[in-house]
């Protein structure tokens, strides 16, 4: 059996640990948009802090306003 078609491979190929989390949001996407975004931004997160460490850059020490 294939596995269900998402628009987020490109992250599961890179971090699989992520692709559930892609999955859920994108699921919740019309159902539960408030949740979809949540889980959007969590998986935002995560690949911001992997792509700063792996870049050697620092995150901003205060928010944006």
């Amino acid at each position: 059996m294939a596995a269900p078609r998402t628009n987020f491979g490109f992250v599961g190929a890179a971090f699989p640990s992520l692709l559930a989390d892609c999955r859920n949001a994108e699921a919740a996407a019309l159902s539960n948009p408030r949740a979809s975004a949540f889980q959007s931004r969590f998986v935002a997160e995560r690949l911001t802090i992997h792509t700063v460490s792996y870049t050697h850059l620092t995150l901003p020490t205060t928010p944006y306003v």
